[in-house]
C-alpha cells in the first residue's frame, strides 16, 4: 500500500511539473487573441471575433510570451493559448510576462517567477536591464519656469544685423499666459491654458529672432512668435509616461471624442471613439466605437471586430 501512495504521489508531480519543452512550445505558437468580454465575465477571440476562449474568467490580460495572465474564483494564473493552463490560479496577485519572468504575491509575499513556475532572481530575469538606457523625459523646468502666480518662458533672444549677420544670444525669460506645464518626452512638453492643452516642441519654444536694426522691442517679439509657434488642440490628453520614462504614445480628447498621437504629436487614430485606452506593449487600443460595443484598433489604424 505505502509503495502505491508514494507512485500515485510521483505521478501527481509530474503530471503538474512544467518542462523545459513546454516553455519551448510557448514561444511556437505565435497566435494572437484579444481579451473580450461578456456579461462581466472575460475570454478571448481571434482576429476575425471568433471566440476561441470562452469568457469564463474575471479577469484577463493580452497574451504575453505566449501566457496570459487571467483571475479565476479570485486566484490568478497563466492560460496557454489552446486555453490549457500552464500555472494554475494559486496567487493572490500577478503581472504578465515581460524580459523572461513575472511578478507574483502569495500569501503576502512577493517574488519573480519564471516560466516554469518556479522562483527565479533578477539576473535570471533581467540580464541586460542593467546595461540599458532608459528614455528621461525633458524636464519643463528648464524650458518654462513658475514665478509667483504667473509663468515664465525662457527663451534665446537673437538679434540678428541685416547688414553683416552678425549674431548675438541672449538667455532671457518673458511672461506667458498659461495654465501649467508638464513633461511628455526627450523633445516635447505638455503646456494647459484655458482648460485645453497642447504638445509642443521644445526647439520651436526656445529660440526668438528679432531685427535689431529696428526699433522693434524684443518682448514684444518673443511673444509675437510664441503665440504664432504654440496652440491648443486638445481638451485632455493622457499619456504612458511614467516618473522616469518618457511617454511614446498618448490619447487626446477633442471635440469629446478620443484619438492617438505618437510621441512626435502625429495623430495615429483620428478622434472618434468615445472611450480609447492604450496598450502600449501589444501596439494597440481598445476602444468604444459605439454605446455598449467594443473593439480593438492597432497604433497603424487596423480594425478589429467593429461591425460594419
Amino acid at each position: 500500500m505505502k509503495t502505491k501512495f508514494i507512485s500515485f504521489l510521483l505521478m501527481v508531480t509530474l503530471a503538474s511539473c512544467i518542462t523545459t519543452r513546454d516553455v519551448e512550445k510557448l514561444s511556437q505558437r505565435q497566435v494572437r487573441l484579444y481579451p473580450i468580454g461578456i456579461e462581466g465575465k472575460w475570454g478571448f477571440a481571434d482576429q476575425t471575433g471568433a471566440t476561441v476562449i470562452e469568457p469564463t474568467y474575471q479577469k484577463v490580460n493580452f497574451f504575453h510570451r505566449g501566457l496570459a495572465v487571467v483571475q479565476h474564483k479570485n486566484k490568478f494564473g497563466y492560460l496557454r493559448a489552446d486555453g490549457s493552463w500552464h500555472i494554475r490560479p494559486k496567487y493572490d496577485s500577478a503581472t504578465s510576462f515581460v524580459s523572461n519572468c513575472a511578478s507574483v504575491t502569495k500569501n503576502n509575499k512577493s517574488y519573480l517567477i519564471n516560466q516554469r513556475g518556479r522562483k527565479a532572481g533578477d539576473m535570471e530575469c533581467y540580464p541586460a536591464a542593467r546595461c540599458a538606457m532608459p528614455s528621461i523625459a525633458a524636464d519643463p523646468k528648464n524650458y518654462v519656469v513658475k514665478r509667483e502666480a504667473h509663468y515664465e518662458l525662457i527663451y534665446k533672444q537673437i538679434p540678428y544685423q541685416l547688414a553683416d549677420l552678425s549674431i548675438a544670444q541672449l538667455d532671457t525669460t518673458i511672461v506667458i499666459a498659461i495654465d501649467s506645464v508638464q513633461a511628455f518626452n526627450l523633445d516635447h512638453i505638455i503646456i494647459y491654458k484655458n482648460g485645453k492643452c497642447g504638445l509642443h516642441a521644445i526647439d520651436r519654444l526656445r529660440p526668438v529672432a528679432f531685427d535689431a536694426t529696428t526699433k522693434a522691442d524684443p518682448a514684444a517679439t518673443a511673444v509675437a512668435k510664441f503665440i504664432a509657434r504654440i496652440d491648443f488642440p486638445y481638451e485632455e490628453l493622457k499619456s504612458n509616461l511614467t516618473s522616469e520614462n518618457a511617454a511614446s504614445h498618448a490619447k487626446v480628447k477633442i471635440n469629446g471624442k478620443w484619438g492617438l498621437i505618437n510621441g512626435q504629436d502625429k495623430m495615429l487614430i483620428p478622434p472618434t471613439y468615445s472611450q480609447l485606452e492604450l496598450y502600449p506593449a501589444r501596439q494597440l487600443v481598445f476602444v468604444e466605437y459605439a454605446p455598449n460595443h467594443f473593439g480593438y484598433v492597432s497604433y497603424r489604424g487596423e480594425v478589429y471586430f467593429e461591425e460594419k
